[in-house]
């Protein structure tokens, strides 16, 4: 905001305009992503992901989902294995299906740790766990809900 003040008032009138109006709609667009982001945090979706399960799943709820954003959990010794890699795009795969009442073992590589992946939420659960580089490991059993996560 303090750029934009500065080249406003360096700038003509017309391109002061332009400014301003630029920033306005950057204000109102950064604002709708926070809110996003702490109605998520609140358990409330607006544009969901979820790991989700023949009956429970869970995921990111800061971005959509596709086919290739999708894993299911591979079985190793009764025990459920999730891989999950934070870089600077987010988290990938965005949607992890999982069986319920089956511990869980939830691996996220910290390829790229940035400002907003370095810790992972879990809401429902009350997990937030702070991520390093390399593997970092989140065991719980799922139940039958759709649980979402965030950064």
């Amino acid at each position: 905001m303090l750029t934009f003040g500065t080249l406003s008032g360096l700038l003509t009138k017309g391109y002061t305009k332009k400014i301003l109006k630029f920033s306005g709609v950057l204000i109102i667009m950064l604002g709708l992503i926070m809110s996003n982001r702490g109605l998520a945090l609140a358990g409330m979706n607006i544009s969901s992901m979820a790991i989700m399960s023949s009956v429970g799943a869970f995921g990111d709820t800061n971005a959509s989902s596709s086919s290739s954003d999708e894993i299911k959990a591979t079985i190793k010794d009764g025990v459920q294995v999730l891989n999950m890699t934070a870089n600077v795009y987010g988290y990938n795969p965005k949607t992890l299906y999982v069986q319920k009442g089956m511990p869980l073992k939830w691996v996220i590589n910290g390829e790229e740790i940035t400002g907003c992946n370095n810790t992972i939420v879990v809401p429902d659960l009350e997990i937030q766990q702070k991520l390093q580089s390399g593997n970092n490991l989140i065991e719980f059993t799922p139940g039958n809900e759709d649980l979402n996560f965030s950064c």
